[in-house]
């Protein structure tokens, strides 16, 4: 039985996601991706950070911009 060690990397059709990959005999690296994971805990992972994770960076950045608008809107104003 082989062992590969995993780790993360940027989606290659999504830069934005994260997925799960390995290095391959040849030293390629290899996506598994969502489908490649079937039970167990780095499953379970995966499903709930695909499910609830990209919601709430769409907040985070919201409030962000938010933030930056009000900021600059003030700075604008000059100090006193």
């Amino acid at each position: 039985m082989k062992t590969y060690t995993l780790f993360n990397v940027a989606s290659p059709t999504n830069p934005e996601k994260i997925e799960v990959a390995y290095k391959a005999a040849n030293g390629s690296t290899v996506v598994v991706g969502e489908a490649g994971l079937v039970g167990g805990r780095l499953a379970a992972w995966s499903s709930f950070a695909a499910k609830h994770w990209s919601r709430r960076r769409i907040a985070l950045g919201r409030i962000a911009i938010g933030l930056g608008s009000t900021f600059n809107a003030q700075h604008q104003l000059g100090s006193i």
